[in-house]
């Protein structure tokens, strides 16, 4: 139970740091730099008074500072909210697809994923979906790549309408 508390702020910080479109990480995170970056130092001022935190002795080996765990919490975190995405869009029993690729700045191309729908009050939703990293940028490649994107996602509602900025390939009968 403790160590659930304990990471419960670790998942605050990082859904304040989302929802204020910040970055977790800065470029040198150890303990003798000035910036340690968005989410440790958020988590330093936190443990400055939070008694929870003043008291709570963690494992060696379980600080949660590292960029692994980080991304760990980011990939869990994620996930609960693609389950959600899914959950409104099988609700709403359609959706709109927009695709777009990209070269990244490692020089590979990517291919962007987002959905809008309408919510159960009504309200436009537009939600990114995945980034997913593609090799071909043929047509059949790109749509078994989307196809594979809202597969994995359980977006298994009626698509009703296609978007692909940039993806001129798209334009055949796929």
């Amino acid at each position: 139970m403790e160590r659930r508390e304990y990471l419960k702020r670790f998942f605050k910080i990082i859904i304040l740091c989302g929802k204020l479109e910040l970055l977790l990480r800065g470029h040198h995170e150890s303990k003798t730099n000035n910036n340690q970056g968005n989410y440790c130092e958020r988590l330093n001022c936190l443990k400055e008074y939070d008694s929870f935190l003043m008291a709570y002795k963690p494992p060696g080996n379980a600080h949660y500072c590292s960029p692994p765990s980080q991304n760990q919490m980011l990939s869990a975190a994620g996930n609960i909210i693609l389950k959600y995405i899914a959950s409104e869009i099988r609700e709403a029993g359609y959706f709109a697809v927009m695709a777009d690729d990209t070269r990244d700045v490692s020089s590979y191309e990517q291919f962007s994923i987002y959905v809008r729908y309408v919510d159960k009050t009504k309200t436009p939703k537009e939600s990114f979906i995945s980034f997913e990293k593609v090799v071909d940028l043929d047509a059949e490649s790109l749509t078994k790549t989307l196809i594979s994107s809202l597969n994995n996602n359980s977006l298994n509602a009626i698509c009703v309408a296609q978007a692909y900025d940039g993806a001129s390939v798209m334009k055949r009968h796929f």
